[in-house]
């Protein structure tokens, strides 16, 4: 029993040793400096506006139907 009593203790400190104190890590700098060249690449290229169809967004949803299960609407 007593055996049993300090192998559940450690079981419990070794659990609670591998938790976290905070709850939202900081961003590490890899994360800014990904968001940084994110931004810089959009002022240098900006999205098209003159768009009116796109095939690939036409097939995206397309698959959404599909993963889904609804039935396309053949014309």
């Amino acid at each position: 029993m007593k055996r049993m009593m300090i192998t559940t203790t450690a079981l419990c400190l070794l659990m609670a040793s591998g938790c976290d104190i905070e709850a939202t890590p900081k961003p590490t700098s890899d994360v800014q400096k990904t968001k940084a060249i994110a931004l810089r690449l959009e002022q240098r290229q900006p999205t098209p506006t003159d768009i009116d169809y796109s095939l690939e967004r036409f097939n995206l949803m397309r698959r959404a139907y599909w993963v889904n299960g609804m039935r396309e609407h053949s014309r």
